[in-house]
């Protein structure tokens, strides 16, 4: 069982990684659209500058994705995202009451829906994982989830 002070910092962690994924990902429309920043002109044109932002649909998007409802035990992945198919994150277990306990980060890259992860803080090491719109699949985790019972618990959705 985590200890208490222990278990906090991650969540706090945790937090801070969903709020930086939620910075971080600004393009709106996919990849290559184009927005136009407020407040912004060219100089001498008297119009909007629209600033292109591209967001590689090759890779995973950020956000949590779960293993199981809510109303249940379940292991949540906080994903975030950064230039250049940056991957970081956390994997926590969450109980029945909600409480959430960390598992472990992580880091790695990702590209061409394979993503080479490693864990920090406990965890399996060097780990892969596969991913899809809106699926986050992580290989073997029965091996070094607690709680995972069988390959179909590595497999977590956009929550």
């Amino acid at each position: 069982m985590p200890v208490r002070g222990a278990g906090a910092a991650a969540a706090l962690l945790g937090v801070a990684v969903l709020l930086a994924a939620c910075a971080t990902s600004h393009s709106v429309g996919g990849v290559g659209s184009s927005t136009t920043e407020p407040g912004t002109s060219a100089p001498g044109s008297g119009s909007s500058t629209t600033a292109t932002t591209a967001t590689p649909s090759s890779l995973p998007a950020a956000g949590t994705y779960v293993d199981g409802p809510s109303d249940q035990p379940h292991y949540a992945l906080v994903l975030a995202v950064g230039p250049a198919g940056a991957l970081s994150g956390t994997l926590n277990f969450v109980y029945q009451d909600g409480r959430t306990a960390a598992q472990f980060t992580f880091s790695g890259t990702a590209a061409s829906g394979t993503a080479q992860l490693t864990s920090h803080g406990g965890g399996p090491g060097a780990f892969t994982a596969g991913y899809a719109p809106g699926r986050f699949v992580l290989s073997g985790c029965t091996a070094y989830l607690q709680y995972a019972m069988s390959a179909a618990a590595c497999t977590f959705s956009s929550a």
